[in-house]
């Protein structure tokens, strides 16, 4: 009974402890029937075997969101992500993804088989695993180091051949094994976070640093208990850890060492600076001293909300430590994104291009309206040139087509007029929409290069690397090519002085058969032979000298290769600097681009109010042409119709003018005409008698002849007629009319 006392006493503080480290983190981890499972829990440490050295209580926290797995934290997220979208969004939660081994990937298999049962999901999940394809293995991407464990399903052959650019999953159609996919797919990915275990007194710190990471968020713990285990000699060998409310045990073997060693060898060696992770309490240090992060948490959890600029994450970039992989996709990232200016100007020159040619058209159509309205003028000239007949027969009705020919120049002439000016609005209300277009576009695009930035990264790389192989493997054929090609060459011209030598030898030999042939005395011969001496160690000579040059020619190749390659090696340093400082310059780009996107959203939004007003001034400005139009085409058709009534009235006063006139003229001639035949009646019948006087003064006999010679005068004149007649059509007029 004693020892329940004591137990309680002791366990009081804690309890309040408790309570004020949950109110100080702003949220409630407390269940509701908490005090009564404390007090079970009390009652049952009573009947502890005696062996135990000590029970102690401790808590495994997860972060919110997160849910305890065995001894880790994971996180299920059901957003479809390409690997490298998944990777920096577990990174941003000061998480990793998944790296289960052995006993927690049959753990997590075993959670992820009901989590997808009961919500009927069968997609794919990222891991953290990549393949190397450079060196073939499989490696974890946040560390680089080699898997030691895997869970992959049998593979065949080829497949295992083309796994460049791929990344492992749980894969649901293989009882979640491991599998291996291209890792610009998307899938669900699956963050995990280490699950720190501290004591009562520790977890408000906890609480402190992920209410900054996480604000007004619920977290998840758990209680352990944590029991030693006593070892053959009555010393503590193991640490068996049991999860509040399960039967699950984890059995935590104690390192091995000898007692009295550590003090001593603590004393001796300075103390050095350890790799902490940031969720251990151990790593809740001063804003003086920075803490060393963990090799796979690389985005430090701030103690408080810190502005999110550019500088600042700048600055929380460079201060943190970073892998290979993580430089390697940051230039791919820059790379990109001159990749997409690059673009955005192409763009811009091609939208430039097509309103030269819009400007172009616009030009051509109205130098066609232009030539229209002058041939319509010189036609109009042509027709004031007719003869002055024609426009005195035609005065009134000429006169009335000018007038509206005038009238209808000055009404093209305004219309033109207003068709340019609404052209220069239209103009301009194109170029303002096109400019609000272009803004608008702009920022889509970036928002969508941000959005794939992540996500094309690696299919760039892997596209340039292919580049890389391609054009070496162009350059080692051309190389190859060419060594043939001297080689063969060398081959030729030594066969070729081969030739020559054997040639030369053979003519000298038989020169010197020749000589020794004609020779007289042993003298002759003799020197005979001292020339072919001196002929043969000339030609030993110049055998000599041509390996020489050779080996000089070889050793100078060989030189220049190696120039060469240092010239490449002293190129690729060269592009390591420049990449080192187009990084910095591109940080400063995106803080100037930032401040440019805020300039052009306020620049956007006065433009479009500008825009509201000036199409409210256009559609005023609209209304009063229309009035203006409507007032003015009145007016003029009331004075056409005056017009019009006055010509009539002209004409017709005109009309009855030419009728008198007509008239009169019609009874002048009519007079006329009587008198004149008159005239001619009483000429004719004073001819007649005339005639007849005369006939009648003549003899019987000279009457007689002048009648037979008109007969015959008359008869061939008749048979003329007739010949004409046959000879033409004019005849029968001329014969009807004698």
């Amino acid at each position: 009974m004693r020892l329940l006392i004591f137990i309680l006493a002791c366990l009081a503080p804690s309890i309040n402890a408790y309570h004020v480290s949950a109110a100080s983190a702003g949220v409630s981890f407390m269940n509701e029937n908490y005090l009564d499972q404390r007090m079970s829990q009390v009652f049952n440490t009573q009947n502890v075997a005696s062996k135990t050295l000590r029970n102690r209580r401790m808590y495994a926290m997860c972060p919110p969101h997160f849910q305890r797995v065995g001894s880790e934290c994971y996180s299920l997220l059901p957003q479809a992500s390409s690997w490298l979208e998944a990777h920096f969004f577990c990174k941003d939660k000061n998480a990793k993804l998944a790296e289960p081994q052995n006993r927690a990937d049959r753990k997590l298999r075993v959670f992820l088989k009901q989590y997808d049962a009961q919500r009927g999901l069968t997609g794919p999940i990222w891991i953290g695993a990549t393949y190397d394809w450079q060196s073939n293995v499989w490696q974890w991407s946040i560390s680089g180091k080699n898997l030691t464990y895997d869970s992959f399903s049998r593979m065949e052959p080829e497949i295992r051949q083309n796994l460049e650019n791929h990344c492992a999953v749980y894969d649901p159609n293989l009882d979640y094994r491991w599998s291996a996919r291209p890792c610009p797919d998307r899938f669900r990915f699956i963050c995990q976070h280490k699950m720190p275990k501290v004591s009562e007194k520790n977890r408000g710190k906890v609480y402190t640093r992920w209410n900054a990471t996480y604000p007004n968020e619920y977290a998840n713990e758990v209680i352990l208990e944590v029991m030693d285990q006593p070892g053959k000699n009555g010393r503590r060998s193991n640490v068996i850890v049991k999860a509040d409310g399960s039967d699950e045990q984890i059995v935590l073997p104690k390192p091995r060492g000898r007692a009295g060693h550590n003090r001593g060898r603590a004393g001796r060696r300075p103390n050095r600076p350890t790799t902490i992770h940031p969720n251990d309490i151990d790593a809740q240090a001063t804003s003086n001293s920075p803490t060393t992060l963990a090799h796979y948490n690389e985005i430090p959890v701030p103690a408080t909300a810190a502005p999110n600029t550019p500088n600042a994450a700048n600055r929380a970039r460079n201060g943190q430590k970073q892998m290979p992989h993580d430089r390697v996709v940051w230039r791919q990232r820059q790379k990109e994104k001159r990749r997409l200016e690059r673009k955005r100007q192409r763009a811009q020159q091609m939208q430039k291009e097509k309103e030269r040619k819009w400007n172009e058209q616009r030009l051509r159509i109205l130098a066609n309206q232009e030539r229209e309205r002058q041939r319509h003028l010189q036609e109009q000239e042509q027709q004031d040139q007719q003869p002055k007949s024609y426009e005195q027969t035609e005065q009134p009705r000429r006169e009335l087509d000018e007038l509206r020919q005038r009238e209808a120049i000055d009404l093209e002439r305004q219309r033109q007029q207003q068709l340019a000016e609404a052209e220069a609005k239209r103009r301009e209300y194109e170029s303002r929409h096109q400019e609000l277009e272009a803004l608008k576009k702009q920022l889509a695009e970036e928002k969508k290069k941000r959005d794939d930035e992540y996500s094309s990264a690696e299919r760039i790389r892997q596209e340039r690397i292919e580049r890389q192989r391609e054009r070496e493997e162009k350059e080692r054929k051309e190389r190859e090519e060419q060594m043939k090609k001297e080689q063969e060459e060398r081959a030729k011209e030594e066969a070729k002085r081969e030739q020559e030598r054997l040639e030369t030898e053979r003519r000298q030999l038989e020169e010197y058969e020749e000589r020794l042939k004609q020779a007289r005395d042993e003298r002759e011969r003799e020197l005979h032979e001292q020339q072919e001496r001196k002929r043969q160690e000339d030609e030993a000579n110049r055998q000599r000298l041509e390996e020489e040059e050779k080996r000089r020619q070889e050793e100078i190749k060989r030189q220049l290769e190696e120039e060469e390659e240092r010239l490449k090696l002293e190129q690729l340093e060269e592009t390591r600097k420049l990449e080192r400082q187009e990084l910095e310059r591109l940080a400063e780009e995106n803080r100037r681009r930032e401040e440019k996107l805020r300039q052009r959203q306020e620049e956007i939004a006065r433009r479009e109010e500008e825009q509201r007003k000036i199409e409210e001034e256009e559609e005023r400005i609209r209304k009063e042409l229309e009035e203006a139009e409507q007032r003015r085409k009145a007016e003029h058709e009331a004075q056409i119709k005056q017009e019009e009534e006055a010509v009539k009235a002209r004409a017709e006063a005109e009309q009855r003018a030419a009728e008198e006139e007509k008239r009169k003229r019609q009874e002048r001639l009519d007079a006329l005409k009587k008198q004149d035949d008159e005239r001619l009646r009483q000429e004719k019948e004073e001819k007649k008698r005339k005639y007849a006087e005369r006939l009648s003064r003549l003899s019987p006999e000279d009457q007689r002849k002048f009648f037979e010679m008109r007969k015959r005068r008359k008869a061939k004149k008749t048979q003329e007629l007739l010949q004409q007649k046959q000879a033409g059509n004019g005849g029968n007029e001329a014969y009807e009319e004698e």
